[in-house]
């Protein structure tokens, strides 16, 4: 069930707009994201599904984002185990909001926020490459425009 009526994408697309705006600087400059900003995110996501799913009467979509954005996110920490120095913990926080807001929206759109965050990261380490600036590249930017412009585009 997808959620692209009422207030509920716009209000999510607010959440993760001012999550970008607190959180993408941060990320950039100092290669750390902020903890409580992510997670106020994730409440606010998540008391907007609840919302939305008790006006609509089924709590099964915010179920089954919440299934999915813990599967993501578990996915994610298993990654950040392996090789923390490749992926922080502050992405694999972010992740949860993230994922919670596509799913509810449209969660056969996970895989094409996966995968345009990825190729933009890839395309901006390649470019970190090309002109010797370094090779770490900060992945949290790269998901939250990725999940603003899948949510955008699935409305």
């Amino acid at each position: 069930m997808t959620l692209t009526e009422g207030f509920a994408p716009i209000a999510l697309i607010g959440v993760i707009s001012a999550l970008g705006v607190v959180q993408i600087p941060i990320d950039m400059k100092t290669r750390h994201l902020s903890r409580p900003a992510t997670l106020f995110a994730l409440t606010c996501v998540m008391g907007i599904g609840l919302v939305s799913s008790w006006q609509r009467g089924s709590l099964q979509s915010l179920l089954f984002a919440s299934a999915l954005a813990g599967v993501l996110g578990g996915s994610y920490y298993f990654v950040h185990r392996l090789e923390a120095s490749n992926l922080g913990f502050g992405d694999v926080l972010l992740v949860l909001p993230l994922a919670f807001a596509v799913a509810m929206v449209n969660p056969e759109r996970l895989l094409i926020w996966q995968l345009l965050s990825a190729v933009s990261a890839a395309i901006h380490g390649l470019s970190l490459r090309l002109r010797k600036r370094g090779s770490h590249l900060p992945f949290g930017p790269h998901l939250i425009c990725g999940a603003l412009i899948v949510i955008a585009t699935s409305l």
